[in-house]
């Protein structure tokens, strides 16, 4: 299988006189056999810390004739290899303690991965729709010639896996990267350009490729974007980022205006990749360069006030955009008296 459960019940268990062990003195060992699917990389882990664990990988027709591949200890970083389709393997877990006072049986988790088909820049995967999942791993992969180094800004490390999407926006705005959280530290950046030693970042000058709670970028309506994804050399495992591109808010037009109630309100939203319809381009009646709309209907007769720090917040009564008029006087809410309905 891709992944698996290897459970370690060391209670009981001895040394074959032929066996391999690399510790002295000799800890008590199982067996497990594992044939890899298909060509790609195999991670082995166990999280719990307890030093007296240990893992060993082999290839080899008997116990007495094995070449070890690999070691890793339990709360380390995960094993990594790269394995052949077809070929069996060995798994050795260990575990020794004085007097054979052996801890709980331990679980060690096998994943198998395919390798990147994306690791050069040419080779990118190709993203179409609005809203898209960009998943992939970074196992194997290298930074190509011509690629620009960027370091782990808390340890000064290059990062050295990295691969490649490709995506062509399908409608203009405001488009968002994010990152699921989950075990692999992954970094991204969106590009524009055609040639990887002349790509301009989209990032905003005072944040970093580091920044892992997303980012938002403009886009253009048909042109192409490149996003690049790198792995910390300690956490290269499976990773997943969501492309969201831009959408207009479900209230960005009057006729759709979102219908609230009460008395005392907050009004949440954003108007971000919002517009303007036509009636609302006139400076005399409206103000900025994009808008919501909500819809309320006054409780009682009573004065209305509302406001923001951030946004312009104006009151108007009417069926239709067209036939709007101020709520009394002055659009800008400040005291406007109100009508039952």
């Amino acid at each position: 299988g891709a992944t698996l459960e290897l459970i370690g019940d060391h209670a009981g268990a001895g040394t074959e006189s032929d066996e391999i062990n690399d510790p002295e003195p000799r800890p008590a060992s199982v067996w497990y056999t594992w044939t890899a699917p298909a060509d790609g990389w195999l991670t082995l882990e166990e999280s719990t810390g307890d030093s007296s664990r240990s893992a060993n990988v082999y290839s080899g027709p008997d116990s007495g004739h094995l070449r070890k591949l690999a070691t890793t200890y339990s709360g380390a970083l995960p094993l990594q290899m790269p394995v052949i389709g077809g070929v069996r393997y060995e798994i050795l877990l260990m575990q020794y303690k004085p007097g054979n006072v052996f801890s709980p049986p331990a679980t060690w988790n096998l994943h198998w991965y395919p390798p990147a088909t994306n690791d050069d820049f040419a080779d990118r995967t190709r993203v179409k729709e609005l809203e898209a999942v960009l998943s992939g791993i970074v196992l194997g992969t290298t930074r190509e010639a011509g690629e620009e180094e960027r370091r782990v800004s808390w340890e000064g490390r290059p990062i050295e896996k990295t691969v490649w999407f490709t995506w062509t926006a399908p409608a203009s705005g405001w488009a968002r990267l994010e990152q699921d959280l989950g075990p692999a530290a992954i970094f991204f950046e969106p590009f524009e350009g055609d040639l990887l030693t002349s790509l301009r970042s989209l990032w905003p000058p005072e944040w970093t490729f580091q920044r892992l709670d997303g980012v938002e970028f403009r886009v253009e309506m048909g042109r192409t974007y490149s996003i690049w994804v790198g792995g910390d050399l300690d956490h290269p495992g499976p990773f997943q980022l969501r492309l969201l591109g831009p959408r207009l808010p479900s209230n960005d037009r009057f006729e759709d205006a979102e219908t609230v109630e009460g008395n005392s309100l907050v009004l949440r939203g954003t108007t971000r990749n919002a517009t303007l319809e036509t009636e609302e381009t006139n400076p005399e009646r409206f103000a900025g360069t994009e808008s919501v709309w909500y819809r309320w209907i006054a409780p009682a007769r009573g004065v209305l006030g509302a406001g923001s720090s951030f946004w312009s917040v104006s009151g108007w009564e009417g069926d239709s955009l067209a036939q709007l008029r101020p709520a009394v006087g002055e659009p800008f809410l400040s005291g406007a008296r109100t009508q039952p309905g």
